[in-house]
């Protein structure tokens, strides 16, 4: 039997409700989607842990990879068992050296990073590549993360060092909504708008989602030079130390 994590998976029918249009989920899975495409070639072999609903994946095998999911809550999600297995990324359901990329995107902070770390390398072939990431500035911790059941928000020194001892050397790291970090400090910090804050980033007003969207897309088209070095979150690309590439 896999072993769930503390994540809810009523979770998971929220953000199905809100992927399509919600100023968050909408520019970061183009970011995401921009991010491998940079680095990893059409048609390889990439495993999404904690693919959630499965949008992402379904979006790379649109493009032209051959990409698998897998997550706990697979039979709560409805995917395609041919193609989603249900697992952990401290546990997953494949063969060593089965892909030439993993995408762990907002999990490490749900589980034993260290652990999670060493499963992704089994799984990779040498010299394969883990796309990673985190929620960023642990001053930012609120009720929100709280109710995602997450155990930690990451810096940029933290993920370094993680992925140093864990075997990978680091190719790119970079921050996601930048733009908008000031309205979440505002938003998150002070113990008046804990209460409030998983209900006013969920469910803003159509006007100002909009707004915010504007804002988060124009950074997502950014060119990757441009890209800041911090956000709400961070992602990362690294590549199982096989190989004598130039780390950052």
């Amino acid at each position: 039997m896999v072993k769930k994590t503390d994540y809810n998976p009523e979770r998971l029918r929220t953000i199905e409700s809100l992927e399509n249009e919600h100023f968050w989920f909408a520019p970061r899975r183009r970011r995401l989607l921009k991010i491998i495409s940079r680095h990893v070639p059409l048609g390889s072999k990439i495993l999404d842990i904690g693919c959630g609903t499965g949008r992402l994946c379904n979006a790379l095998i649109q493009d032209g990879y051959a990409a698998y999911g897998t997550d706990p809550y697979i039979v709560a999600s409805g995917l395609d068992p041919r193609r989603y297995r249900e697992g952990t990324c401290d546990q997953l359901p494949f063969e060593t050296g089965s892909f030439d990329a993993a995408c762990a995107f907002d999990v490490f902070e749900h589980v034993d990073d260290i652990a999670a770390l060493q499963e992704c390398r089994r799984v990779l072939r040498p010299g394969g590549l883990l796309l990673v990431s985190v929620p960023a500035f642990p001053v930012l911790w609120s009720e929100r993360d709280t109710v995602a059941g997450h155990k930690r928000r990451y810096t940029r020194p933290m993920l370094k060092s993680l992925f140093a001892n864990g075997g990978f050397e680091l190719l790119d790291l970079s921050g996601f909504q930048f733009f908008l970090l000031p309205l979440m400090f505002l938003n998150r910090l002070g113990e008046s708008r804990k209460n409030n804050c998983v209900r006013r980033e969920d469910h803003v007003s159509p006007r100002t989602n909009r707004l915010l969207r504007q804002i988060n897309n124009w950074e997502v088209s950014l060119p990757h030079c441009l890209q800041p070095p911090v956000g709400s979150s961070l992602i990362a690309v690294c590549r199982a130390a096989s190989d004598t590439s130039t780390a950052i």
